[in-house]
């Protein structure tokens, strides 16, 4: 008896189903669209020194293949405030950055901070950091660049 009501609910969901894709089949109406047609012409020929040329004005680059590093030149050191200093807080503030075309610092976001403000010592430090341009080319180029602050008690 337990065998045909299996069979009996599995029959009644297979027809609602059916009923159901029907339904949804003849609701839509499939209408064609029209395909632009391409001219007979040859490709645009390519320079293939042009494709290794630095973007204008375009958002920052990421350091890897024929993209330089930025050389660290000069900067101030993150300030240890009191309060960590005494906590005995230390470790590493981790953020990631964009070093312009100059070799300023802008757009530093925190990807590990440490409390107590540290992260912002750091940051406030970073800003006034100089490096010597990464480069594309032989070109400067603004580039996304990891910074690291090491902020390490004396023993």
């Amino acid at each position: 008896m337990k065998n045909s009501w299996t069979w009996l609910i599995l029959a009644a969901g297979l027809c609602l189903a059916a009923l159901s894709a029907r339904t949804f089949a003849t609701s839509w109406q499939v209408k064609p669209v029209a395909v632009p047609r391409f001219q007979d012409s040859a490709p645009p020929q390519t320079n293939p020194e042009k494709l290794l040329e630095p973007p204008q004005d375009e958002w920052p680059l990421r350091v890897t293949g024929a993209v330089t590093r930025p050389v660290f030149l000069d900067g101030a050191k993150p300030y240890y405030f009191k309060r960590p200093f005494e906590a005995r807080v230390q470790g590493k503030v981790i953020a990631e950055a964009t070093i312009d075309e100059q070799g300023r610092v802008a757009d530093v976001r925190v990807l590990k901070g440490l409390p107590m403000g540290m992260d912002v010592a750091a940051v406030e430090a970073m800003k006034t950091w100089r490096f010597k341009p990464a480069t594309l080319n032989g070109k400067a180029v603004r580039v996304y660049y990891t910074l690291t602050v090491d902020f390490n008690l004396p023993r």
